[in-house]
């Protein structure tokens, strides 16, 4: 019995760490904050897409936002589809807090390239 009790308490512990695991190493998102720095004012869309690996999300006629697990980036095009203002910021999830809390991940400040001219 007490066999028996100690080989599930090992399977439960050893299946909590795996699920740790996981969640703290899993993959790394496309928008973050070395994909953003590649976004250059003129590229078009099609490159922005390539850079986040998938389209964004439409905002206004001439803006998209693209959601990452961590972070959010909103891009301005003007009116020749052309990359022009861009804003960028950490969206701090409850997975991101604990990382960061475990000195896993540090928190990075927003990097606003906005450069003023609204379109």
């Amino acid at each position: 019995m007490k066999r028996r009790l100690l080989t599930y308490l090992s399977l439960i512990i050893a299946l909590v760490l795996a699920s740790l695991a996981v969640l703290v190493f899993r993959p790394g998102d496309q928008i973050n904050p070395l994909s953003f720095r590649k976004i250059k004012a003129g590229m078009t869309e099609n490159e922005v897409e390539e850079i986040f690996g998938r389209p964004g999300q439409i905002i206004t006629v001439n803006s998209k936002a693209w959601d990452g697990a961590d972070w959010v980036a909103t891009i301005y095009f003007d009116e020749n589809g052309l990359v022009g203002p861009t804003m960028f910021g950490p969206r701090e999830t409850f997975l991101a807090k604990v990382r960061r809390w475990l000195g896993l991940e540090p928190r990075l400040p927003a990097l606003d390239l906005w450069d003023g001219n609204m379109p």
